[in-house]
C-alpha cells in the first residue's frame, strides 16, 4: 500500500512539473518572500526535521516564511522608530538562501502544527477535481478573469490546496484579507503588478 502512495505522489510531481509553466517556482517563492503586504502572497516551501529528517511540502504565506527565517536565524525587529528596511533585506537575503526552499527545523513543533492540515494524499485527491490544467492555460493567456476557480474552494483547508496547486503550477496567488473579514484567495498576474 505505501509503494501504491509513493507511485501516486510521483506520477502528481511529474504532471505538475511536466506542465508548460511561465514562471518556475523559485521565482515565485522569490517574489513572494520579497513582498511585506498585508495580502500577503502563497508560496510553497518544505519543512524538514532535523531529528527525524521526515519532511513535508507545505503551502504557506510569505508572512509565515518571514517569521520561520526571523527565529532559525535570531533577527530582532527593528527598534520603534528606526529604518526596517535593513531588517527587512535580512528577512529576505536569509529567505532567499533557501533555493530549495527547504527549511530544516530542529523539531516536530513547526511540522506538527502547520502540516496536520491536509496531507499529500489530500492534495492529488483535491487536485483531481480541479482543473488546473484550463486553469493554467486561462492563466498564461490572461483571460483569469474567465474562470470562476472559487467554485473549486470550500472552506480553509480547500483554498490553502488550491494556492498549493497554483504554486506547482506557477501561478501566484495572495489572500486578500483586506477585502472583508473572510480571506478571499486571488490569482495575481506578475506582469499586472509591473503596470
Amino acid at each position: 500500500m505505501k509503494a501504491y502512495h509513493i507511485f501516486i505522489f510521483l506520477l502528481f510531481t511529474i504532471s505538475i512539473y511536466c506542465c508548460d509553466t511561465k514562471y518556475d517556482t523559485f521565482e515565485l517563492y522569490k517574489f513572494t518572500v520579497s513582498d511585506f503586504s498585508t495580502s500577503p502572497y502563497y508560496t510553497v516551501i518544505i519543512l524538514k526535521n532535523k531529528e527525524t529528517n521526515e519532511s513535508k511540502e507545505i503551502c504557506v504565506t510569505a508572512g509565515f516564511v518571514h517569521e520561520l527565517v526571523q527565529t532559525m536565524y535570531n533577527i530582532n525587529y527593528p527598534e520603534p522608530g528606526t529604518d526596517s528596511r535593513v531588517y527587512m533585506k535580512s528577512i529576505v537575503e536569509y529567505s532567499l538562501s533557501h533555493k530549495d526552499r527547504i527549511f530544516i527545523v530542529p523539531n516536530s513543533i513547526y511540522i506538527s502544527s502547520y502540516c496536520s492540515r491536509y496531507s499529500m494524499s489530500d492534495l492529488i485527491e483535491y487536485s483531481n477535481k480541479t482543473d488546473m490544467i484550463a486553469i493554467k492555460t486561462c492563466y498564461i493567456n490572461g483571460t483569469i478573469h474567465n474562470i470562476d476557480y472559487n467554485q473549486f474552494i470550500y472552506g480553509d483547508i480547500e483554498e490553502r490546496m488550491f494556492a498549493h496547486l497554483c504554486f506547482n503550477y506557477g501561478i501566484l496567488t495572495n489572500s486578500n484579507s483586506c477585502i472583508s473579514s473572510d480571506d478571499t484567495l486571488a490569482i495575481v498576474r506578475i506582469e499586472e503588478l509591473h503596470n
